[in-house]
C-alpha cells in the first residue's frame, strides 16, 4: 500500500488544501507557544488571528454566497488543530460563529459587520451561556427591553445567576454576540441574538458593561474566560440581529417564521459551526497521540526469551495491540464521518432555518469524537509508561487540552440527548397517533425478522463471515433501528399512561444515550465503508478494508452483552467476534506504520521529544 495514495483516498477533495495550509502553519509567524504564561500565549493567539485576517482567510468562515467557502473553513480549521488548539478554537468562534451567527441571523443592513469581523476590525465573543442557565438556552434571565421613548434597548443582568459565564476571549473582545430575552411591555418575546459593543475606541468598558476574569481553566489557557453582566446598558434597534425578528420604532414586534420554535431553531442552527470544528480539533488530538504512541511503542523494546534473544517491540504485544489498533481504526472511521459531515454543511450555509438531519449529525460526532479523542489521548500516554509522563513529550497536554472539548460547544451527555430526540421525531414526524403505533409494529416486525435472520444465525464463526461487510453493516444497523424502536414504545407506553413528557424522557436518558451512540457508529461506519467501496479499478484495498473491519467488529464486541441479550450473537460466536478482533489488530499493527505515513504529520505538528527518546536496543 502507498501511503501517499491511502491519504489521498481518505482525504479526498480537501487533500491539496489541507496540504496547502500545512505548509502554511509550518512557517513564520506561528511557533506553538511553550511558555508559562497564560497571558502572553492569550496575547500571541490574537495576533496569529489578526494575521489570519490580514492574509483574507478570515472570510472563508462566509457562506459562499457572500463569498466565503465552507469546506476551505473547515479544512484550514483542521490543520489549525495540529499547531494549537487554542488558536483552533479562537479563529473558529471570530470567523466560524460569529460570522455564521450574522449572516444568518442578521438582515441586509447589517452586512457591513461581516467585513468588520472578518478582517478583524471588531474582535468578537459569544455571551450565551448563563451562571443558572447553562445548555437551556430557553431559559436565560438576561434581558432587552424596549423603551420606544428613548427607541433603545435597555440590556439588564438581573441578578448574579444571570450573568454570562465562560465567555471565551472577553478581555480582547470589543463586541459580543448576546443571547438575551426580548421584551417589549410585559410581554416576553423569547430568547434573541443581538450585537452588543462593549469597548470604546480607546479599549475601556462602555457605562453598564461589568467583566471579570473567571480564573484559569484546566487547560486551553491560550484563552481567556470571562463573566459579562449589563446594567440598563442603552442599545441601539439596529443591534437587533433582524432577520427573522423586527422591532419598529412604535415598538411592534413582527417575526417572519411561522412560529416562536422555529425562530428559536433558527438561531440555534448557528452551532453547527461551533461543533464541526471542536470534532475536527479532537480528531487532530487523537491523531497526534495515537502517532506518538504508536511509533514509540514500535521502537522500543522491554524483554526477550532469552538472553541470546532479541527484546521485542512493544508494539508486538497483544495487549499493547488491543488497546491501540482499534482506536486507530475508530479515528480513520470519524475522519471519513468528518469529511461526509463537510459535504453537507456546504448546502447548509446557505439555507435560513435549522436543519434538524445535520444538526443530528453535528452533535452526535462532536460528542462521540471529542469522547473519543480524549479516552485515546489517555491511553496512549499510559501505554509509553514513564516517557508518557514528561511533559515535553506533550501526551499529559493533550489529555488535559482534549479533555475540555468534551464540555465546549455543548457538554456530550446534552449533545447525545439531543441526538436521540431528534431521531425519535424523525421517526414520528408526519403520523398521527394510531399511524405511530401501526409504525412502530411495522419496524417491530423488521427488527424481529433481522434478529431472527442475522448473519450468524447459522451459528457461523469462520472469519470470512465475521469480517463481511454483510454481517458488520447488518449488526450495527440492527442495533441503531432496535434501540430507536424499543425508546419509541417505552416512550410511547409512558406517555398512555398519563406520565409527562419530561419524566418519560427523563426515565429513558441510559436508553437515549445508547441510542445515540449506536447512530455515530453506524453513520461513520457507512461512511467508512462507501470510502472503501468506491476505489478505483486496481486500487490496493486491503489496508482499508482491515479498518474498516476492525473497527466495526471493535464495536460489537464491545457491546457484545447488548448483542448476547438480543439473542443477536450466540456465546460461541461472541468468542469467536473476540478472537477475530485479536487476529485483526495484529494485522493492522503490521500495516500501522503505511497508516501513519498516510497522516503526513511532520515533526513540526508533532512537535515532541518522544520518538527521539525511543532507540532501538
Amino acid at each position: 500500500m502507498d501511503p501517499k495514495a491511502l491519504a489521498h483516498r481518505l482525504e479526498g477533495d480537501f487533500y491539496d488544501d489541507s496540504r496547502r495550509f500545512r505548509r502554511l502553519l509550518a512557517k513564520e509567524p506561528f511557533r506553538r507557544y511553550q511558555g508559562n504564561s497564560p497571558q502572553e500565549h492569550q496575547a500571541e493567539v490574537e495576533r496569529w488571528c489578526r494575521w489570519f485576517a490580514a492574509q483574507g482567510l478570515g472570510k472563508l468562515g462566509l457562506p459562499p454566497s457572500k463569498g466565503g467557502d465552507p469546506s476551505l473553513f473547515n479544512a484550514l480549521g483542521y490543520e489549525i488543530g495540529f499547531f494549537d488548539f487554542n488558536l483552533m478554537m479562537r479563529f473558529g468562534l471570530q470567523f466560524g460563529f460569529l460570522l455564521r451567527a450574522v449572516s444568518r441571523l442578521g438582515a441586509g443592513h447589517q452586512s457591513p459587520w461581516l467585513d468588520k469581523l472578518a478582517k478583524m476590525e471588531k474582535s468578537a465573543c459569544l455571551a450565551m451561556t448563563e451562571a443558572a442557565h447553562g445548555s437551556n438556552v430557553r431559559g436565560l434571565q438576561t434581558t432587552a427591553t424596549y423603551h420606544k421613548e428613548q427607541q433603545v434597548f435597555l440590556l439588564h443582568t438581573p441578578g448574579p445567576q444571570a450573568a454570562k459565564e465562560y465567555v471565551t476571549s472577553l478581555e480582547q473582545a470589543d463586541v459580543g454576540l448576546v443571547f438575551c430575552r426580548l421584551k417589549i411591555g410585559e410581554t416576553d418575546h423569547g430568547v434573541h441574538a443581538f450585537l452588543v459593543p462593549l469597548r470604546d475606541e480607546s479599549g475601556h468598558l462602555l457605562p453598564g458593561v461589568e467583566t471579570e476574569q473567571c480564573g484559569l481553566m484546566g487547560g486551553l489557557n491560550g484563552l481567556s474566560y470571562g463573566r459579562l453582566s449589563f446594567h440598563n446598558y442603552p442599545l441601539q434597534r439596529e443591534n437587533l440581529l433582524s432577520r427573522h425578528a423586527q422591532v419598529d420604532e412604535a415598538g411592534h414586534y413582527r417575526c417572519s417564521l411561522r412560529s416562536p420554535s422555529h425562530r428559536f431553531n433558527a438561531m440555534l442552527g448557528t452551532l453547527v459551526v461551533g461543533r464541526s470544528l471542536v470534532t475536527s480539533g479532537a480528531a487532530a488530538g487523537a491523531k497526534i497521540a495515537l502517532t506518538l504512541a504508536i511509533r514509540y511503542l514500535h521502537k522500543r523494546r522491554q524483554f526477550s526469551e532469552n538472553a541470546k534473544s532479541p527484546e521485542r517491540t512493544l508494539l508486538s504485544y497483544q495487549a499493547m495491540q488491543k488497546k491501540l489498533m482499534p482506536r486507530l481504526a475508530t479515528l480513520v472511521a470519524l475522519d471519513s464521518g468528518r469529511a461526509r459531515l463537510g459535504q453537507a454543511q456546504h448546502q447548509y450555509f446557505e439555507e435560513a432555518v435549522k436543519d434538524r438531519e445535520l444538526e443530528t449529525f453535528t452533535g452526535s460526532l462532536k460528542a462521540y469524537t471529542s469522547s473519543f479523542a480524549q479516552e485515546s489521548a489517555l491511553v496512549c500516554r499510559q501505554v509509553c509508561g514513564g516517557a508518557g509522563c514528561l511533559a515535553e513529550n506533550r501526551l499529559t497536554e493533550l489529555v488535559r487540552d482534549l479533555s475540555l472539548f468534551t464540555t465546549m460547544e455543548g457538554g456530550n451527555t446534552i449533545l447525545e440527548l439531543m441526538t436521540a430526540r431528534n431521531l425519535l421525531l424523525d421517526f414520528q414526524r408526519g403520523l398521527d397517533t394510531p399511524k405511530i403505533m401501526k409504525a412502530l409494529g411495522w419496524v417491530g416486525k423488521s427488527v424481529s425478522k433481522a434478529a431472527k435472520t442475522g448473519p450468524l444465525k447459522s451459528r457461523d464463526t469462520s472469519s470470512e463471515t465475521l469480517t463481511s461487510q454483510e454481517f458488520l453493516g447488518s449488526a450495527l444497523r440492527y442495533k441503531k433501528e432496535r434501540l430507536l424502536y424499543s425508546l419509541a414504545r417505552r416512550v410511547r407506553s409512558r406517555l398512555d399512561e398519563g406520565r409527562s413528557l419530561f419524566d418519560t424522557l427523563n426515565e429513558c436518558q441510559e436508553h437515549c444515550l445508547l441510542l445515540s451512540r449506536a447512530y455515530c457508529e453506524e453513520k461513520v461506519y457507512r461512511c467508512l465503508r462507501n470510502t472503501w467501496e468506491s476505489c478505483p479499478p486496481g486500487w490496493d484495498k486491503r489496508v482499508l478494508g482491515h479498518l474498516l473491519s476492525l473497527f466495526a467488529l471493535s464495536r460489537i464486541e464491545d457491546d457484545k452483552g447488548w448483542f448476547l441479550e438480543q439473542s443477536y450473537l450466540t456465546p460461541g460466536q461472541s468468542r469467536a467476534v473476540r478472537a477475530q478482533v485479536l487476529e485483526l489488530c495484529s494485522v493492522v499493527a503490521q500495516e500501522a506504520d503505511q497508516i501513519l505515513d498516510a497522516f503526513e504529520l511532520t515533526p513540526h505538528m508533532l512537535d515532541s521529544n518522544l520518538l527521539d527518546g525511543a532507540k532501538e536496543k
